[in-house]
């Protein structure tokens, strides 16, 4: 096993969804982008959850658009 410290080991950046973003233009931004997971976001701003590649269903639909953002902590 490795031992290593947290602060080498995490990003401090992220893409960011927002809650009423559509499942399917997150599933283009997993496949535009590769990310691991999207930060999903409410509509304060505040961290609601995340979503993965794997738990989204790739059956893309043409009705919808995704406003992604990526943020970066200070």
């Amino acid at each position: 096993m490795v031992s290593r410290a947290i602060q080498n080991a995490f990003s401090k950046g992220f893409i960011g969804v927002h809650e009423d973003d559509t499942l399917s233009g997150c599933i283009s931004l997993f496949k535009e982008k590769m990310p691991p997971v999207l930060v999903v976001l409410d509509s304060e701003g505040k961290y609601a959850g995340v979503i993965s590649g794997r738990s989204a269903d790739f059956d893309t639909r043409p009705d919808s658009e995704c406003s992604p953002f990526y943020y970066q902590f200070s």
